[in-house]
Parts: C-alpha cells; structure tokens; sequence
C-alpha cells in the first residue's frame, strides 16, 4: 500500500511539474510565438528604375529564381515570337548590356 501512494504522488507531482512547463509560451526560431503569424517581407520598390541601374537581388536559397530587380510594367507579354527580355539577357547581348545570362 505504500509503495502504490508513493507511486501515485510520484505520477502527480510529474504531471503537475509538466504543466508548469508546458504553460510557458513556446517560441520559434524567429523569436516569436509558435502560434503567431509571420510577419510579411518588407516590399522591395521597384517601379521607375531603369533595367541595368540596380544591383542584382542576392539570392536567399541557391535554387531560388531570379528575382527582377527593374520594373517590368511596360515590358511586352512574353509568347513564342516575341520575348522583350532577351533584348537585354540573350547569349548574344548579356555582356554588352551588363546583364544576368538568362535562356539558352
């Protein structure tokens, strides 16, 4: 009889010290609470530069694409004729304009 309420205080008294553990607010490796939103990426402006006067966007993953550091509003719509980006970003012309490789 003993050693079962031995037994018993000792599963209580565990559970109550895993509560008092477990209410603490558990936060991620963003600093913030686990349940909490991330919060959204600053917005990168990009709207009146011209293409070639801004640095290139560092890559954040080495399988991310290319992010577009130059406005793109005035740009044609891409089809199997016409691409206006390969006017700058061609094999033939990137080095002239100073532009990333892009195609084939």
């Amino acid at each position: 009889m003993k050693h079962s309420l031995k037994l018993t205080i000792a599963i209580v008294a565990s559970c109550l010290t895993s509560l008092v553990f477990a209410a603490d607010a558990t936060t991620s490796m963003r600093g913030i609470d686990v349940a909490a939103p991330s919060p959204a990426p600053a917005v990168k402006d990009y709207a009146g530069k011209r293409p070639g006067t801004e640095a290139p966007v560092a890559r954040t993953f080495s399988t991310q694409p290319p992010v577009i550091p130059h406005a793109v509003e005035n740009f044609d719509e891409i089809n199997l004729e016409e691409n206006q980006c390969m006017d700058c970003h061609s094999a033939a012309t990137h080095e002239k304009k100073k532009s990333t490789k892009d195609g084939r």
